[in-house]
């Protein structure tokens, strides 16, 4: 355990830059559409076996997305890869 905390005081930005990204993306996916699925619904005039099935196809095509780009935060620094992340996500 204490070299848990040795980590955790050696790495503490870093740590809490994960953490900060972490918490921050908790509102996102889940939390946002649920608070919007009955609106979607209404609005595209679909039911709500359509709607999982559009999101379950979402979820699943991201899933590939980030397994074939996710090594690209191995090789590219962070700093680069969260500028765009964060820039993408603005203009989406």
């Amino acid at each position: 355990m204490k070299d848990y905390f040795y980590f955790l005081k050696g790495n503490f930005r870093t740590v809490s830059f994960g953490w900060l990204l972490t918490l921050l993306s908790g509102f996102g996916q889940t939390f946002l559409m649920s608070l919007y699925v009955p609106e979607i619904i209404r609005s595209f005039s679909i039911s709500e076996g359509a709607f999982g099935a559009i999101y379950a196809g979402c979820t699943i095509a991201a899933s590939f997305i980030m397994l074939s780009v996710g090594h690209t935060v191995d090789h590219k620094p962070v700093k680069k890869v969260t500028a765009f992340t964060v820039a993408g996500l603005g203009l989406s």
